[in-house]
């Protein structure tokens, strides 16, 4: 052996292993800390704790539209032909059901609007589904563009 080589002791393994499970306990015990403290605020009354869920609801719904956008749109088959930078979809339906969702759900939300005139109690719960479909499609949208890129050649045009 050389110098250079390191060795390593017995059970380096279990212990990355335990120091990850020790780091992700310590999140999930914080989490489970601010979540009793958000849902004292909130039966108290608290303004700034409703502020907090408001501002952090929406984004978590972006980003797990986002990932599930994401898996969907590595799974998809492609076929690209990059002479003429053309790319084919194939079953790409929920997409045309997502978008079409987002285009009602916004018909909904400026009738709703134009009906109340003054403030719409009913503006988070239109937008959040919104927000969630909006976060699939632009997942899967990046994912198909970068692996449109990447995939193998194929004669798309006649």
């Amino acid at each position: 052996m050389s110098k250079d080589t390191k060795v390593r002791k017995p059970g380096w393994f279990r212990a990355g292993i335990s120091k990850i499970r020790q780091f992700f306990s310590k999140i999930w015990t914080g989490t489970k800390k601010a979540a009793r403290w958000t849902a004292t605020k909130v039966r108290r009354g608290g303004v700034a704790a409703w502020r907090a869920i408001k501002w952090v609801v929406p984004r978590l719904l972006v980003v797990i539209g986002i990932l599930a956008g994401a898996a969907r749109g590595q799974s998809m088959r492609l076929d690209s032909d990059h002479n003429w930078r053309l790319v084919r979809l194939r079953w790409a339906y929920d997409w045309m059901w997502v978008s079409l969702a987002v285009l009602l759900l916004a018909i909904l939300q400026f009738g709703i609007e134009i009906r109340l005139r003054q403030q719409n109690p009913f503006e988070t719960t239109v937008e959040l589904p919104m927000v969630l479909a909006s976060g699939y499609l632009l997942g899967a949208s990046l994912v198909v563009w970068i692996r449109s890129g990447s995939i193998a050649h194929a004669d798309l045009h006649d």
